[in-house]
């Protein structure tokens, strides 16, 4: 099957798990912000974990995972499995460095929590008041957006693809704000937003005197001696080897591991159009850093989840409050969708986490989803237990599966939940996205109109189309024949434009996955009364207006 991706379904790029949700109120009965369950939770609890892990590499064709399990104050388990890159023998171990994504919200929220601790700011602070600059395409709103809103996404405001295909740092991405879609009901529903996690990380700035990685670094991963973790992937890469945008290119051209010559990485991996492996550069989202930068292993995951836990200390530190841990796993609004397979209640978000049950048990979790390097980050909280899971590849159609997949097996075990076979019910869930996947691609390929040819010869579709939220990118015809998108900047977003009817293209991205989530997508030329490319529609990513010669 060529797997593809569906026209429509990438909304963000640090994966928002769920996408619609309802009223929620605040008052509802939060998790425990410190462990109250009193059982002592052992290594030999976690026996077979290893072989299990194994099995879960070869289920879904990842190269590597890396695993750690806490119980309260103490590290169970932490081990690597698998190897760091294809084509090479270096295993993964606990040291092993990944982007982890999404799970970097949490630290954010936390970042603020310190913040509030300290009597700089509190939650329902108005944005504006520390960001005068702040500013909406809604007045109303402009004025009304509070600090918790940001965090628990429930802003309303939707996000745009376009601060990660062209490049700009996080000033002009902060100037882009009143761009954005502001037609979601303010309140009144779950809307992931990582546009608005960095304008929480610029009220860590603002705030604090310090950069939004200045601060983690130094209030977080410090105190809690995480020492290989980082807030950029420019921390661990030189530039030349990074890739500066959304499914975009490393100006070195090929990245591997023999490159990281100071650090023990790992290489995220795609899939290549013909359904094999491919390595991927590790990617930059600096501009909303906030959002999703952080690298770590872990070891120094570990040590975080342990602080969560414990009620904010670690081996003699304090560092969050018990009410900060508290209100970070508050909920604020509810999800429409339940988590994965083992949910038994309604699920919502709180400040930087989603929130759920398991027969019974607290749950929060995080995912994140750097191109290739899928993390999983879970707590079950009244019973001090943390699993982090992190990966070198994507599985098919499901990246999560694996991750929580584990994690029910962890929480089986410790906490000596009824038995149940988690590998099929993870496996019948992929099957399900895959039968879906294969279903759309088919009427997708049924529905095209055959025989059909361009209304122009391809090269007077070239030249250069403009949105606001991007700036310009460029169409050009190369040495062989084929159409090429360019956005502006070494290492944007690029793509090969090839004809699927009339005036839409069909177009594969040169950074890509390349595979079912994120590899192509579909834009249309729509011509003016004089039979001329006037507008771009590139669907996800947005539309175009030429640019006049």
């Amino acid at each position: 099957m060529n797997k593809t991706i569906k026209l429509g379904l990438l909304l963000s790029i640090s994966i928002a798990i769920f996408t619609t949700g309802c009223n929620f109120s605040t008052k509802k009965k939060p998790v425990n912000a410190i462990s109250t369950n009193a059982r002592e939770y052992t290594v030999e609890s976690l026996e077979g974990l290893d072989s299990y892990i194994n099995g879960v590499l070869k289920d879904w064709d990842i190269p590597g995972v890396a695993v750690a399990v806490v119980s309260k104050d103490r590290l169970l388990f932490a081990k690597g499995f698998g190897i760091k890159q294809i084509g090479s023998d270096a295993r993964i171990d606990e040291h092993t460095l990944f982007q982890i994504g999404s799970t970097s919200k949490a630290f954010t929220a936390a970042a603020l929590g310190i913040l509030v601790q300290e009597g700089k700011l509190s939650w329902d602070d108005p944005v504006f008041e520390h960001l005068p600059w702040f500013k909406l395409s809604d007045p109303v709103r402009t004025r009304e957006v509070t600090i918790r809103d940001l965090l628990a996404h429930r802003t309303g405001v939707a996000d745009d693809m376009g601060y990660a295909l062209a490049i700009f740092n996080e000033e002009e991405a902060m100037q882009r704000l009143d761009l954005l879609d502001n037609s979601i009901p303010f309140r009144q529903q779950f809307e992931y937003s990582n546009f608005m996690y960095g304008v929480a990380g610029q009220v860590v700035a603002k705030v604090s005197g310090m950069s939004w990685g200045e601060f983690v670094q130094a209030q977080i991963f410090k105190p809690l001696s995480m020492k290989s973790s980082y807030t950029s992937a420019y921390d661990v890469w030189g530039a030349r080897y990074i890739a500066p945008t959304f499914a975009g290119t490393a100006s070195a051209g090929k990245v591997g591991i023999e490159q990281a010559l100071d650090h023990n990485v790992s290489m995220p991996h795609g899939h290549d159009r013909n359904e094999g492996r491919k390595v991927l550069p590790w990617q930059s989202y600096d501009n909303l850093a906030a959002g999703g930068t952080i690298v770590s292993n872990v070891l120094d995951m570990s040590r975080w989840l342990r602080l969560m836990v414990s009620g904010g200390n670690l081996e003699g530190k304090h560092i969050l409050d018990k009410s900060t841990v508290k209100e970070l796993l508050t909920p604020q609004i509810a999800v429409a969708k339940k988590a994965f397979i083992y949910s038994d209640d309604k699920t919502s978000h709180g400040l930087g986490w989603n929130l759920t049950h398991i027969e019974g048990h607290s749950y929060a979790f995080h995912g994140g989803a750097i191109f290739g390097f899928p993390a999983y980050a879970a707590l079950a909280p009244d019973d001090g237990i943390g699993v982090i899971v992190l990966s070198n590849g994507n599985a098919s159609n499901q990246q999560y599966l694996p991750h929580q997949q584990i994690t029910a097996w962890v929480l089986e075990h410790l906490l000596g939940l009824k038995a149940r076979d988690w590998r099929a019910e993870a496996l019948l869930v992929g099957e399900e996205s895959t039968r879906k996947f294969k279903e759309m691609e088919n009427k997708r390929v049924e529905d095209r109109l055959l025989h059909t040819k361009p209304s122009l010869p391809l090269s007077q579709y070239a030249g250069d189309y403009t949105r606001d939220m991007t700036g310009p990118l460029s169409i050009e015809m190369n040495n062989e024949g084929l159409l090429r998108l360019y956005f502006r900047g070494e290492g944007a977003f690029s793509g090969t434009l090839e004809h699927w009817q009339n005036d839409t293209f069909r177009l594969f991205w040169d950074g890509g996955d390349g595979g079912p989530n994120y590899g192509s997508s579909f834009l249309t030329f729509k011509l003016d009364s004089q039979g001329l490319p006037s507008v771009l529609d590139a669907g996800i990513l947005g539309k175009y207006t030429r640019i006049s010669d």
